[in-house]
């Protein structure tokens, strides 16, 4: 440095000194600034397709209820279980839910989805806004109950139309089934309280039948069960739901066409 330039007062120094420190500052952060949007540039780059599942085995999920009451979480979690089951029945992959405890908290589910750190992210209709469809691709949509009646269409003095009309029949449902929470929606929709017999012996599919034959009157099943069981058997109706309905959202990478062309193809939600 000239002896021109070479500071002679304090305020000189302390000005040089403020210049130095700014400058540090600047190439600092347009350092870091470089280094997000490199991690930006990876985070979008990342391709885990459909074969790349295939060879490892297994497709991972992760859903996010925030927002949801704990009523409606019951739901959501039993219709997360229920997709669960639905793919590992129709790809024959293991089928690994991701729990919302066990994410970085340094990424969100959209984030995880990005990076390839899971597959197919489930939510409920409060992301909408934050999900961007030039990077992420809807699959499916789907409002739905936990349970449904099971009931004839031929019993016409016996068909239950509204939730009310049941009150004072007997419900029979299979071992497991949540006894607490049908009750509770049962007294929140009607005021009334539902009689309810556990059969210890009969799977589900196995009471629908009895059901079909008319040998007991009414049984439960879940979504899935109700489409199944409906198709089986000609003479069931599964149309009424004994729980509240979530409608959630199914989504996927756009970079993973052959993903979303297998979900299609395996009919998952439909």
């Amino acid at each position: 440095m000239s002896k021109n330039f070479f500071p002679k007062t304090l305020s000189d120094w302390l000005f040089l000194i403020f210049v130095l420190v700014l400058g540090g500052e600047c190439h600092s952060y347009s350092r870091h600034r470089r280094a997000e949007r490199r991690r930006a540039r990876d985070m979008r780059s990342v391709e885990r397709d459909y074969p790349v599942i295939r060879q490892e085995g297994t497709l991972r999920l992760i859903a996010g209820n925030d927002f949801l009451s704990d009523d409606q979480s019951e739901i959501y979690d039993a219709a997360i279980q229920e997709l669960a089951r639905d793919l590992r029945q129709k790809s024959g992959l293991r089928v690994e839910i991701v729990p919302p405890d066990s994410i970085d908290l340094q990424f969100k589910p959209l984030g995880q989805l990005s990076t390839g750190k899971v597959d197919l992210f489930v939510y409920s209709s409060i992301y909408d806004a934050a999900i961007d469809n030039r990077e992420y691709r809807h699959f499916a949509e789907k409002r739905a109950a936990s349970l449904y009646l099971v009931q004839r269409h031929a019993d016409s003095a016996r068909y239950i139309s509204q939730l009310s009309a049941l009150a004072g029949h007997a419900l029979t449902l299979p071992k497991g089934t949540s006894t607490t929470y049908i009750q509770k929606y049962f007294v929140k929709q009607t005021g009334d309280s539902l009689r309810i017999q556990l059969d210890t012996l009969h799977s589900a599919e196995e009471l629908a039948k009895l059901v079909a034959s008319g040998k007991i009157r009414y049984t439960v099943c879940s979504a899935t069960e109700a489409k199944r069981f409906t198709r089986l058997y000609p003479a069931l109706d599964c149309k009424l739901p004994l729980t509240d309905s979530v409608r959630t959202l199914w989504v996927t990478r756009r970079n993973a066409p052959a993903l979303c062309d297998s979900l299609s193809a395996w009919g998952v939600g439909q």
